[in-house]
């Protein structure tokens, strides 16, 4: 009977590490996705930042109207 008893709370012990473990991984995940949601919030806002240099914007080379090579 004391066998059982130490081998149950030998075992109890070891799911409340497991347990303890498990919260704070899900609670560190969820702070990195909230994280990367603020961060795709901020990207895709409208508003610039006023500290980042604008976009470099791409202009067509004039003259060239087609394609050259597999993707023609």
């Amino acid at each position: 009977m004391k066998a059982e008893s130490n081998t149950l709370r030998d075992r109890l012990a070891r799911q409340s590490a497991t347990i303890e473990e498990l919260t704070s991984f899900k609670t560190l995940a969820l702070s990195r996705i909230a994280a990367q949601h603020e961060e795709i919030t901020r990207v895709r806002s409208s508003q610039p930042d006023p500290d980042t240099p604008p976009v470099a914007r791409l202009t067509p080379v004039p003259g060239r109207s087609h394609t050259i090579g597999s993707c023609s």
